[in-house]
């Protein structure tokens, strides 16, 4: 599961990289991938979450994400943000499951 935000953020970078797109192409088809947008039924949330990580410099991307992992308790981050998703909170005081590239 990812957002919308993210996979903007992914297509950016990785847009010309025909195994990425191939990949993508797969997982979507295999319905392995779900992306979902809560900005609009989340904006209230996300906003309490850039309020309370604006030191971090919480960017909406990772908003979404933590917002995610409130509503789908079995949802894992997958993330190369380390540094942030460290001190990310779910619900007030749970950490965010994530997996890092290099711990896979």
């Amino acid at each position: 599961m990812t957002n919308l935000p993210d996979v903007s953020v992914l297509l950016a970078l990785l847009w010309e990289t025909h195994e990425f797109n191939e990949r993508v192409t797969r997982w979507q088809e295999n319905q392995s991938l779900a992306v979902r947008c809560v900005a609009e039924t989340e904006a209230k949330r996300l906003l309490e979450l850039l309020q309370k990580y604006q030191d971090q410099q919480m960017d909406f991307a990772d908003a979404c994400l933590v917002r995610m992992s409130e509503l789908e308790r079995d949802a894992v981050v997958f993330t190369i943000d380390r540094s942030d998703f460290r001190v990310y909170r779910r619900n007030g005081n749970e950490p965010v499951p994530c997996v890092f590239p290099g711990e896979i």
